[in-house]
This record gives C-alpha cells, sequence and structure tokens, in this order.
C-alpha cells in the first residue's frame, strides 16, 4: 500500500442539552442524551497522511497566532496518537500517521475545539485510508476518541447523542434530527481580548 493523504475540515457544535459524563467511561457512552447545533464558522481542519512503514506517528498543530506548524504539545498528541493507534487496529492496518491540524477559532475557550478536532482527525484517518463509512460508523469512531461531542459534530444541522438504556437505546452514535436550515439560529461569539 502507497502513501494515501487526506484533508478534511469538521465543526464543532454548541450542545443546547448536554450528556453530563459517561454511563461507560471506556467506551464513551453518554449518561443521558445530548442536543447540539453545530456550528458553520468554527472548524478543525485536518491532513492525515497514511504510510504503510511502521514507526513512530507524528503530530503537528498551528496554534492560535502561529504562523507555522509546530510539534504538539504532549498531553494532546498522547490523545491524538491513542485515537491514531485504535483507529489502526479498528481499520485492520499497519503503519504510521502523520497528521496536522488547525482551528479557525482559539482552542480551550468553550467552543468545543476537541469535538471538532477529533471528529476532523477521525475522518481524516478513513479518507486516508480510503474507507467510505456510514454516518454512523463515523459518529461511532469519532466517539472513541475520547470526545463524547465530535460523535454530534461529525453530523451538520441539529444533533441528537441518545443515552444508553434510554429506550433502547445504545448511545454508540448521534444521529442528525434536523437539517441547519430547520431552526433559523446564531452562535454568538463576543471576542473582549485578543491577548
Amino acid at each position: 500500500m502507497s502513501t494515501h493523504k487526506a484533508t478534511v475540515s469538521s465543526p464543532s457544535n454548541i450542545a443546547f442539552v448536554k450528556y453530563w459524563g459517561a454511563r461507560d467511561l471506556d467506551q464513551i457512552v453518554p449518561e443521558n442524551p445530548s442536543l447540539s447545533m453545530t456550528l458553520e464558522e468554527c472548524t478543525s481542519r485536518t491532513t492525515v497522511e497514511f504510510m504503510p512503514e511502521e514507526g513512530p506517528h507524528e503530530v503537528r498543530w498551528r496554534a492560535s497566532g502561529q504562523r507555522s506548524l509546530v510539534e504538539a504539545p504532549p498531553a494532546f498528541a498522547e490523545r491524538v496518537i491513542a485515537h491514531l493507534d485504535r483507529l489502526k487496529g479498528w481499520a485492520g492496518v499497519s503503519g504510521r500517521f502523520r497528521m496536522a491540524t488547525e482551528n479557525t477559532f482559539p482552542a480551550a475557550a468553550g467552543i468545543a475545539s476537541s469535538a471538532s478536532g477529533f471528529s476532523a482527525l477521525t475522518l481524516g484517518v478513513l479518507a486516508a485510508l480510503g474507507k467510505d463509512e456510514s454516518d454512523e460508523t463515523k459518529s461511532r469512531l469519532s466517539r472513541l476518541s475520547g470526545s463524547g461531542s465530535a460523535s454530534r459534530s461529525v453530523l451538520g444541522g441539529y444533533v441528537r447523542w441518545p443515552a444508553a438504556g434510554l429506550d433502547g437505546e445504545a448511545g454508540n452514535f448521534a444521529q442528525q434530527i434536523a437539517p441547519a436550515s430547520h431552526w433559523d439560529l446564531r452562535d454568538v461569539i463576543a471576542l473582549a481580548a485578543t491577548q
């Protein structure tokens, strides 16, 4: 298998109703159902390259205000590497990934950058591996990143993530309940300072 590369964007989402913890932390199954609105302007753009030879994954990012890509901080890189290994195992491939990511909005600002980031990572890996999966599978795999909200970011519009055990639902994947055009809602973000 030769090198394959893909660049994807994935939106963040803001929960109207939060899932308030996981019933199963290993599988990231929510305690309660949640409902969110997908944001059009707040996105993560991620490039993933798959290389068939074994070796360490490479994780780079461009933080807010940076001009170039740099090696990602250890805490972030560890989460990304764990998810890359998980996706590699799911796909049944050996090899390594090189990934680079950036957001159109500040991380750690309460705008769910982990949701957009880990859904973009998941979608980028699937594209780099040539996997054309259903929205259900994309949502399920994004959820396993450790960012449960990432399961909602792979879908547009208004999204529901059910909880395990409620009305026979497993809580394994999110479902779009309405397109973005269904309700004319806006999420307004006011910048008080840039530094």
